[in-house]
């Protein structure tokens, strides 16, 4: 099967037009995902022909003054294989568990949570993938892996039902504390401080428009 043929679920017959809905984070007037039960876009999972596989990249533009939340996760929640990027005390941290390697890098440079429209683009890979910020990559590449194809992808928050696999992830994000939680899901945070509390908008995978929508659950319009 050729890549275009895959491609389609998600694709479509595609045109250059606007989506007609009041609310889509494929377009410039996004959404706005808050700190609430189960707020969150998601593709999960997606088509059945499509994956996020070596090579692709999706990215987007997210917009806060939070100094905390999850922007996006994506992986292979069965296996445990994922891969996200959340703000911690307004600094980006990119987060990676493939196979048996685990990083958590973060950003120190500069706070984000300015209330200014910001970039991410994330290109997927064998070792975790690599991560962009306003166009350039500010993270390090690791020897880890493998990491498979990825079948779901969530931004802003994930459902109260959503379990990470094998994974242990480290989501408290007040100050340099961290707890682990393995196989239950990411809800059970104090305070739910996972949730991202802003705007996303303009998703692309492979710099193209999505024509497949994603599920929404409990956002509202960006203003």
């Amino acid at each position: 099967m050729m890549v275009d043929e895959v491609a389609t679920d998600i694709y479509g017959q595609q045109d250059n037009d606007t989506p007609n809905t009041p609310m889509d984070i494929r377009d410039k007037r996004g959404v706005f995902t808050d700190k609430i039960p189960g707020s969150r876009v998601e593709y999960d999972p997606f088509p059945k022909n499509f994956r996020i596989r070596p090579g692709l990249p999706f990215s987007l533009e997210f917009k806060t003054v939070a100094p905390s939340g999850l922007i996006f996760v994506a992986g292979d929640l069965d296996r445990g294989n994922i891969v996200g990027a959340y703000l911690n005390n307004g600094m980006l941290t990119f987060a990676r568990h493939c196979g048996y390697g685990r990083v958590y890098e973060m950003h120190h440079q500069r706070t984000l949570n300015d209330g200014e429209w910001h970039s991410l683009k994330y290109r997927h890979d064998r070792r975790g993938g690599r991560l962009e910020l306003d166009g350039r990559d500010h993270f390090r590449s690791y020897h880890m892996g493998p990491c498979s194809d990825f079948s779901s992808v969530f931004f802003g928050g994930l459902s109260p039902n959503t379990v990470l696999g094998r994974l242990t992830w480290p989501f408290s994000m007040s100050g340099s504390t961290r707890h682990p939680f393995t196989g239950i899901s990411l809800l059970q945070t104090e305070e739910d401080q996972h949730r991202f509390s802003g705007c996303l908008r303009n998703l692309r995978f492979d710099g193209r428009l999505p024509v497949l929508h994603p599920n929404y659950y409990a956002v509202s319009s960006c203003s």
